[in-house]
C-alpha cells in the first residue's frame, strides 16, 4: 500500500496518509492538508502557554474564521481561569469526500488526546486529559499563498473511531 508520511512537530505523532490508488493532484493535495491540520494541533498543544503577544500570530499562523475568533476567546478565558496545557496529540487521519483540486477540503481524524488536556498554571495538577479516540472533523481552506488553515473543527463525541 502507498503511503506518506505527514510531518509532525515535536509533540505531535505523524499520521500516515494513504496515497494508493489516487492521481498525483488529490495525492499532493491530501498530504498538505494533513500536514496543515498536524501543524495546527501543534500549535494548539503551546498556545495556552505561550505569552498573549505570541498567541494571535500562532493562532493566526493555522486558522482562519470562525475558528480564529473562537480559540482566541478560548484561550484568554482559560488563562483567565489560571489554565494552561499540557501532552500531546496522536493523530489517525481519515478521509470523506475527496478534495478534486477544490480549496476546501474535509479531513477526519480518530484523535488521541489521552495525553493531552489542561493543568493548573499555580501548582500544574492536571484539571483534565482527554481521550484515546477522539472523532474529530476539520474543515480546511487553500489560501492564495497555497498554504492550508483550518476554519471550522467539530467533535464527534456519538461517533467511535
Amino acid at each position: 500500500m502507498a503511503s506518506t508520511k505527514a510531518d509532525a512537530g515535536p509533540g505531535s505523532t505523524a499520521a500516515t496518509i494513504p496515497t494508493e490508488g489516487l492521481d498525483p493532484q488529490e495525492a499532493a493535495d491530501r498530504q498538505a492538508v494533513a500536514e496543515a491540520w498536524i501543524r495546527f494541533w501543534d500549535v494548539i498543544e503551546v498556545v495556552q502557554n505561550r505569552p498573549a503577544a505570541e498567541r494571535e500570530s500562532l493562532l493566526r499562523s493555522v486558522t482562519g474564521e470562525p475558528l480564529y475568533s473562537k480559540l482566541s476567546a478560548s484561550v484568554a478565558e482559560k488563562e483567565a481561569a489560571g489554565e494552561a496545557s499540557y501532552g500531546t496529540v496522536a493523530h489517525r487521519i481519515y478521509w470523506g469526500p475527496p478534495i478534486e483540486g477544490r480549496d476546501v477540503a474535509n479531513i477526519g481524524d480518530c484523535t488521541d488526546t489521552s495525553k493531552y488536556g489542561a493543568r493548573s498554571i499555580e501548582d500544574d495538577k492536571i484539571l483534565t486529559r482527554g481521550l484515546e479516540r477522539d472523532d474529530a472533523r476539520g474543515v480546511l481552506r487553500r489560501q492564495a499563498s497555497g498554504q492550508w488553515i483550518v476554519t471550522e473543527i467539530r467533535f464527534m463525541p456519538e461517533n467511535t473511531c
